[in-house]
């Protein structure tokens, strides 16, 4: 299942907006959203001050089934803290995974 959420977008102009962000992403239920990844269209917004398009750096979840593949994807800036996110993102899979059987 693929969800999304508003999210606060500061842009480079200064002004603060609501947007709506994927937050997990299954490819399998929604084959359209690897194409927007792939394309580099995924979670782009649109300032309604300036009009400016950009796109915004946000958690999310990647599942594609048949690939058999599970991906906690994070923003470049917390790079540094990639061992971390990785640990909890482990972390969360097995308690969903246990809380399935």
């Amino acid at each position: 299942m693929s969800i999304s959420s508003n999210c606060e977008i500061i842009c480079d102009c200064g002004e603060t907006f609501e947007a709506e962000l994927w937050t997990a992403v299954s490819v399998s239920d929604n084959p359209e959203l690897k194409d927007l990844i792939l394309s580099g269209e995924f979670n782009l917004v649109s300032c309604p001050k300036c009009n400016q398009i950009f796109y915004w750096e946000h958690f999310f979840v990647y599942q594609d089934i048949k690939s058999e593949l599970v991906a906690y994807v994070y923003p470049k800036q917390y790079e540094k803290q990639a061992v971390e996110y990785r640990n909890y993102m482990l972390q969360n899979f097995k308690q969903v995974a246990d809380s399935m059987k």
